[in-house]
């Protein structure tokens, strides 16, 4: 097992062990408004309230402000030793603990259990089948932004690390956090490793083409009328790719699905602003 490995096990086990929490039953989604994950997370429980206001689940928002180090704090990486965005917390009365989900394919399993009609039996081998695709490479070397490009990803747990007033628990935390970002970001800019995330991100896109291609009738989503999970996830990887300037990687089909989908409410609501980077 990796140093990582060895140390997220033993910080999850620490953290979860005897939480006996007292609130009413509720979820709490801790998000970054310009984060492609939490982004594609939220338009998910958007499209699920489109679907079915009655079983949509109650998730309340706690913004992480990641350009003021919200997600290195000691009670944040207590949460998720990763110190990333998103995490959704949901806490039931009568349970031991409270369940941390602290990746968004875990969250959007969630909200499919909770909301099936996200993804429908009828396409659900296909879908599971896309997201796979989607969820075997991280996006993060084809949509960093520009002033990311020049300057590198800034491990700024490393830079705490230097202050010799935190606490012993804090600075075990983002010694953890430390090791997990070299590990993800180490030549995430590196042209094999770019090159190697295109050709990733393309299976993906090749994959929601195709179902476009065979989509009938006149509605906007990737089966006609109604929203499914992978909509949530192709049209916010497309928007972080158009916003960024990514094109090349995108067809007319591509765009055009893009573009209407991010007229709807779901989007809107969701991303207010014209640019997601």
């Amino acid at each position: 097992m990796s140093t990582l490995s060895q140390s997220l096990a033993m910080h999850n086990a620490s953290i979860l062990q005897g939480k006996k929490p007292q609130e009413e039953n509720h979820s709490i989604l801790h998000y970054s408004p310009y984060s492609l994950y939490s982004i594609l997370v939220r338009v998910a429980l958007g499209m699920g309230r489109k679907l079915n206001p009655d079983t949509a689940p109650e998730v309340r928002l706690q913004l992480v402000n990641v350009q003021q180090g919200d997600n290195l704090t000691h009670e944040y990486l207590t949460l998720t030793p990763k110190g990333q965005v998103p995490v959704l917390k949901t806490i039931s009365p009568g349970l031991p603990e409270v369940e941390v989900l602290a990746e968004s394919q875990d969250i959007l399993r969630w909200l499919c259990s909770k909301q099936p009609e996200l993804m429908p039996e009828a396409h659900q081998e296909e879908i599971q089948r896309a997201l796979h695709l989607f969820y075997s490479f991280h996006a993060k070397p084809l949509t960093i932004r520009p002033e990311e490009k020049s300057g590198g990803i800034v491990n700024h747990a490393a830079a705490m690390l230097e202050n010799p007033d935190i606490t012993d628990a804090h600075r075990r935390c983002l010694e953890v956090k430390s090791i997990f970002h070299d590990t993800l970001h180490s030549g995430s800019q590196d042209p094999d490793t770019v090159r190697e995330v295109e050709s990733q991100a393309r299976l993906f896109l090749d994959a929601v083409a195709e179902i476009l291609d065979k989509r009938a009738g006149d509605g906007i989503y990737l089966y006609g009328g109604s929203p499914t999970v992978l909509d949530a996830v192709a049209v916010s990887l497309l928007a972080r790719l158009m916003d960024i300037g990514r094109t090349n990687l995108l067809t007319d089909t591509l765009i055009r699905y893009h573009n209407a989908i991010r007229q709807t409410r779901e989007w809107t609501d969701i991303v207010p602003g014209s640019t997601v980077v």
